[in-house]
């Protein structure tokens, strides 16, 4: 039985998980869709709601968050080769600025699709994990921070940053160091109202377990736990950071069959699953209390 609370957990397992809430009468906007026939697509939005958009983009992770459809953050881009389907739907979204670009690793499946993004819209603030990637998307994405005047932030754990109504914590990881993007992925903690939502990249077990002993990751409500992308051995969700963020929803993002540990703890914890590769896009509408959910699109198939 799960342990009451105030909150609403909501959890992204990437392999990918995603959550969302909200309610009443949506407002739609035209996006061009990120299927594989590029049919349009809409996706709903409501003033007053936090709406989180996770995106299909075949073998790559993103997600757009949009205070009120006026404010927005982009967490991860995908991978170069869907960067085009990725701007157009940011245009047609009504997108202008983004008030953060969020690079939780360097990765192909998350990073090279975020720089393309850049090069297109203007940005208020870049937060980016301490570590270096031998690949020609870090070299872009280097060159395009000195051509543009641009500055990263490389944030610590606990700093807390403001998003429009609401804020966001850094939650992982704990310390930088050595280990590539399983141990350094930038990890966020986004509370809106009595619901939250945690983005937790390429995070390995062994930052999952610093983050449960530290309860950073520790929330009420939503979490997004997003392990996508990255080699079968490494597709953890561990137990003990399962038990700390207690999440009531998972959206998976996977490159790949779920593991099925993955799913049993899961399934044990009666966390209700969305899969965008079976389901497609996966919105969530958050209202500060609850959690609102639809499907948008079919699936792309060019998954590996």
């Amino acid at each position: 039985m799960k342990k009451s609370r105030k909150h609403t957990i909501i959890i992204l397992i990437v392999l990918g998980v995603v959550v969302l809430t909200a309610g009443g009468i949506y407002g739609y906007q035209r996006f061009a869709s990120l299927s594989e026939k590029k049919l349009e697509t809409e996706l709903p939005g409501k003033e007053g709601t936090l709406n989180v958009y996770y995106l299909d983009l075949g073998s790559g992770a993103s997600a757009v968050l949009a205070e009120s459809n006026e404010k927005f953050m982009l967490i991860d881009g995908g991978s170069e080769e869907t960067a085009d389907e990725l701007i157009e739907c940011l245009k047609s979204m009504g997108v202008e600025r983004l008030e953060y670009v969020i690079l939780s690793s360097y990765e192909d499946g998350r990073f090279p699709g975020a720089v393309e993004v850049m090069k297109e819209f203007e940005v208020s603030t870049i937060l980016s994990p301490d570590y270096v990637q031998d690949s020609l998307a870090y070299e872009d994405y280097q060159a395009l921070l000195a051509e543009g005047n641009l500055e990263e932030i490389h944030p610590n754990a606990e700093e807390i940053y403001a998003f429009s109504n609401t804020f966001f914590t850094v939650v992982g990881p704990r310390k930088y160091g050595q280990g590539g993007s399983a141990a350094n992925s930038l990890c966020i903690r986004l509370d809106f109202g009595e619901t939250s939502f945690l983005f937790c990249g390429d995070s390995g077990r062994e930052e999952q377990e610093e983050m449960a002993e530290a309860d950073l990751a520790d929330t009420e409500e939503t979490l997004k736990a997003d392990v996508y992308f990255i080699s079968d051995a490494d597709r953890v969700l561990e137990e003990s950071f399962l038990n700390c963020v207690r999440p009531d929803y998972a959206v998976l993002s996977s490159g790949g069959e779920l593991p099925d540990s993955v799913r049993s703890l899961l399934n044990e914890r009666d966390v209700q699953l969305y899969q965008i590769d079976v389901d497609g896009h996966i919105c969530a509408f958050s209202d500060g209390r609850s959690i609102v959910w639809e499907k948008r699109g079919e699936p792309k198939t060019d998954r590996q």
